[in-house]
């Protein structure tokens, strides 16, 4: 299994790990929750001790970055693992003082993509501090598991932010209005092949979003693909894997779970799809957040002609009811696809499905039976 990694140094678990980039003239370093809330009260002497870099007094946050300050705090205090994915702070190794700050959006999206965000103080402006530090966060998302390209949006009039992104080597995408800023430009890096991820390392890395998502059950129908996910759950203190006997029970049981204040997961063969139509309804009118992780057959291989039509039309038919459907065509795809689907399902109530490609768990050979 490939984990997370950084070019630079890191240090410890939860409370006091570091994680810092070194360029030829700065140190870029993730801010901890504790960094970011001393940020937040305006505590140059915290900061620094959290982060060994000097801060004026008074305390304050470059171009774009103090409004969305908060957000990220919260974000960091929900789910601390994701050091690194949220707020870089950029500094100048010859003083130690702040410069400015380097952003991501979070894990990537279904698609891979990582979004990229970058400001340094006015005061500091034309020194290149942005297009080095953003370089080197930009390297470290690369090398992350899952991801395939980066994007930083940046507003059409702000030359300095499109130079920093062409020099970057991302190209324009296409533009878009964003409230309250205007026309932006969407700049991108080249696709690139998606990280090694063994075909049987993913249920590792699934497991992993699932715990680091709050999810306290997992309710399943026996299943070859889901095999090892399956014993990751049973064998993790903190999750409740729950057998059942048809995918349509699993809507129940993650509906009464949310009832309960339990955050759950629904494993499935692509064959019971069809099974669960019926109670969808329930989660869909009466907006229980509901997360589906569906192995797929039917697909390219297939031997079992009993398969074939429910594979075509699952995805469809997911939609047609209102599930947000996400698809993962290798192994490296299938945890930023679980990521995002958790992220949308707990965050907004809504349905959401990522869907498992059959090359990634393999063919079955037919011996007549359907699972």
């Amino acid at each position: 299994m490939q984990e997370p990694r950084s070019p630079g140094a890191e240090k410890g678990g939860g409370k006091g790990r570091r994680l810092s980039l070194d360029t030829e003239r700065l140190r870029v370093t993730a801010l901890t929750l504790e960094a970011l809330q001393a940020w937040v009260d305006g505590d140059a002497e915290r900061l620094r001790a959290e982060t060994g870099v000097c801060f004026a007094e008074p305390v304050e946050s470059p171009p774009l970055f103090g409004e969305d300050l908060p957000r990220f705090r919260d974000r960091m205090a929900e789910t601390p693992d994701e050091l690194g994915w949220w707020v870089w702070l950029v500094s100048r190794v010859e003083d130690g003082r702040a410069v400015g700050v380097c952003g991501l959006g979070g894990y990537p999206d279904g698609q891979g993509v990582a979004v990229l965000g970058y400001s340094v103080y006015p005061h500091e402006e034309g020194r290149g501090y942005a297009t080095e530090s953003a370089r080197a966060v930009m390297a470290w998302a690369l090398e992350q598991p899952g991801v395939r390209r980066v994007r930083a949006t940046v507003p059409a009039w702000n030359l300095g932010s499109v130079a920093v992104a062409r020099k970057l080597g991302m190209v324009e995408v296409g533009r878009e209005h964003q409230a309250g800023v205007g026309e932006v430009s969407v700049y991108e890096t080249t696709d690139r092949a998606p990280a090694d991820v063994a075909s049987d390392g993913w249920p590792e890395l699934v497991h992993r979003a699932l715990s680091e998502a709050g999810v306290e059950m997992v309710g399943y129908v026996p299943d070859a693909g889901h095999k090892r996910l399956i014993e990751l759950c049973h064998a993790d203190p903190r999750i409740r894997a729950v057998p059942l006997t048809s995918e349509e029970e699993g809507v129940g049981l993650s509906s009464g779970a949310w009832l309960g204040g339990v955050r759950s997961a629904l494993l499935m063969q692509s064959s019971g799809v069809g099974n669960v139509m019926n109670a969808l309804a329930m989660a869909r009118e009466c907006r229980f957040p509901l997360v589906m992780l569906v192995t797929m057959r039917g697909e390219e291989g297939e031997t079992n002609p009993w398969q074939v039509p429910m594979g075509r039309s699952a995805a469809a038919l997911l939609t047609e009811m209102g599930v947000e459907t996400l698809r993962a065509a290798t192994a490296a795809e299938v945890a930023p696809a679980v990521r995002t689907a958790l992220s949308r399902a707990f965050g907004t109530e809504v349905m959401t499905a990522v869907l498992i490609a059959q090359r990634i768990v393999g063919v079955k050979r037919f011996e007549g039976a359907s699972r």
